[in-house]
């Protein structure tokens, strides 16, 4: 994987995030980590990582699942750098 492209490669900063999140640092416990058995909290750290990193705001039915950031990104991202270092045959451009 091009850990350069990856923003997610290390861990995300709750602290940091928090401090512009206020929805997410609602999450946080005084220790300062994440609950990631709570759906809500990690509902919430999607939502604020799509928010800072991304500027999109995530609207997402209570019946859905939602996969955190960085895990749908760490997926992702081979597939996006194979796909750019591979040509395609002529006959199909």
């Amino acid at each position: 994987m091009e850990t350069s492209r990856n923003i997610y490669k290390d861990d995300v900063d709750f602290q940091a995030l928090a401090l512009v999140s206020p929805e997410f640092a609602k999450h946080l416990k005084k220790n300062g980590q994440l609950d990631f058995s709570n759906p809500e909290a990690v509902l919430q750290l999607t939502k604020s990582l799509l928010k800072r990193d991304f500027n999109l705001e995530l609207e997402l039915p209570d019946d859905r699942l939602c996969p955190p950031t960085s895990t749908r990104k760490a997926c992702t991202t081979p597939a996006r750098t194979s796909l750019a270092t591979t040509s395609a045959p002529a006959s199909v451009l």
